[in-house]
């Protein structure tokens, strides 16, 4: 198997996180946009409530996914930052190179394979679309922000890097 620097590691585990925020961003969408164009509001408990706002159904729609979207830029900013920088700190203290499998630890895996367990167990609850849309649309955006964090960490371990080579 392949082994990898420090700052391309940091790299790969943000692209992670983006590439699986990016889909649940797109699905939460389809479902909150499919839940508003196929069904009435009386099976959409989100859009329903919202339209006592708003009279119109597409602000209804606005409003849910830019909540759902600052929603999740808080969760990114703020619970999952910590969670970037404890996984930042332990990919530094290994040894250079490091193997692709050292990326991810064991409780990593088993914690995303419960999450993916979870978005599926959604399917069999028969929750409402907006509202499996709008759960996938905070998830996704948390998740897009903390690979933005992964990010900025790479590029300031480069810059220490490159600082330390002149």
């Amino acid at each position: 198997m392949g082994r990898v620097g420090h700052v391309l590691g940091i790299v790969i585990s943000g692209c992670v996180w983006l590439f699986i925020g990016c889909l649940l961003t797109v699905r939460g969408l389809f479902f909150i946009v499919g839940s508003m164009l196929v069904s009435s509001y009386d099976e959409s408990p989100l859009l329903k409530f919202l339209q006592k706002f708003f009279q119109d159904p597409e602000k209804s729609l606005l409003f849910l996914v830019f909540f759902a979207v600052m929603l999740g830029f808080l969760k990114g900013r703020f619970v999952l930052a910590r969670t970037v920088r404890r996984a930042v700190k332990r990919l530094v203290l290994l040894p250079a190179p490091l193997k692709v499998q050292a990326l991810f630890p064991w409780s990593y895996l088993l914690v995303m394979v419960a999450m993916m367990g979870l978005g599926m167990l959604f399917k069999y609850l028969s929750l409402a679309k907006d509202v499996r849309g709008f759960i996938d649309i905070a998830v996704g955006s948390a998740l897009v922000n903390g690979a933005f964090i992964y990010f900025k960490h790479a590029q300031l371990l480069k810059a220490e890097f490159l600082k330390r080579k002149k």
